[in-house]
């Protein structure tokens, strides 16, 4: 039908296909079209990388907003920094002491800096904490507790050795729940630096934060045991 005796392909097929020519002109169209999509799609990326980086101070840009705000003469080479994954442009700062480690003492995020006292309801609050659910606030709480507020003391997530040495306190995991009136509170046990006494000591703490953020601490028992084989 639409060919003619002589093999020759009739005008009507021929204006239903491509040559080679044009087949592999639409072939370089559609590859670059793809390639400039994937360009694109880089730049977009880049861009929010930077955009997420650009409110991220350095730890000394950190350490010099502290230490205006503070008064305090906090150096590079002394204190330690965290940044809390659950927390973007946070940076936490700690101060270290021979008989505790290293403890969280500053909270700094978008040009502002607090006390560690001071600032989780700030900090939860840009982390959306007020207009979170239940669900999305107890997944805060637990990253406010384990990120910020412990982290250099990082709560106890496998029982030690030592409470099987004694019978007086009970091991429990990390707990989260939702409080009556929007808050969260969270339990855990954390092992508290030998220092320069040869000891475990142990702390079951308890951590509040309202419905506003605001935390609020509570130590609910602690102990200690030598450690073997050490000598005091």
């Amino acid at each position: 039908m639409f060919a003619k005796p002589d093999g020759e392909i009739s005008p009507r097929l021929r204006r239903t296909s491509l040559t080679t020519s044009e087949f592999e002109s639409e072939k370089w169209v559609i590859r670059e079209g793809l390639v400039a999509v994937r360009f694109l799609s880089l730049l977009m990326v880049l861009g929010l990388c930077a955009a997420c980086l650009a409110d991220v101070p350095s730890d000394q840009a950190a350490f010099d907003l502290v230490n205006a705000r503070f008064h305090t003469q906090l150096k590079a080479s002394e204190p330690a920094t965290f940044h809390p994954p659950a927390f973007p442009g946070v940076v936490v700062i700690a101060s270290f002491a021979n008989d505790r480690g290293y403890a969280p003492g500053w909270v700094v995020q978008g040009g502002e800096a607090w006390a560690l006292d001071s600032a989780s309801a700030p900090v939860l609050e840009k982390a959306g904490w007020k207009s979170a659910a239940a669900a999305r606030r107890l997944e805060l709480g637990r990253a406010w507790v384990e990120q910020v507020r412990f982290h250099w003391k990082a709560p106890l997530h496998r029982e030690p050795d030592a409470f099987s040495q004694q019978s007086t306190h009970s091991w429990s995991d990390l707990t989260a729940q939702s409080l009556a009136d929007g808050g969260v509170q969270v339990d855990c046990w954390i092992q508290q630096p030998a220092g320069m006494v040869p000891v475990h000591r142990f702390s079951r703490l308890r951590c509040s934060l309202d419905a506003a953020g605001r935390e609020s601490l509570q130590v609910l028992e602690e102990w200690s045991a030598p450690i073997p084989g050490a000598h005091r």
